[in-house]
């Protein structure tokens, strides 16, 4: 079962013990139009970061709830750069 966007619960066909995450969210994609990556899947407070291992490594359960969440740059895997910069001091009146 995941839980998706709009708080709605849609029933995934997976036998945890062969399912693995990126299998998961390829099901997902097919019911909830959500690119596989974009999706972030989470189980217990926990991000299934690990598109290879299965969900029961991650001790996902029969009737086991999965939360979707999204990836706000799926595409760019770049590494964000600090650049200082002067700020002015700002005052008020």
């Amino acid at each position: 079962m995941v839980r998706t966007l709009r708080g709605d619960r849609v029933a995934l066909d997976v036998d945890g013990a062969t399912t693995t995450v990126a299998q998961a969210k390829g099901m997902v994609m097919a019911l909830e139009r959500v690119p596989v990556a974009m999706q972030r899947l989470f189980f217990a407070g926990c991000h299934l970061d690990d598109d290879d291992r299965t969900l029961a490594g991650y001790g996902v359960q029969h009737e086991s709830v999965l939360f979707l969440g999204l990836r706000l740059r799926a595409a760019d895997t770049t590494p964000c750069q600090y650049v200082p910069v002067a700020l002015s001091r700002i005052t008020s009146n």
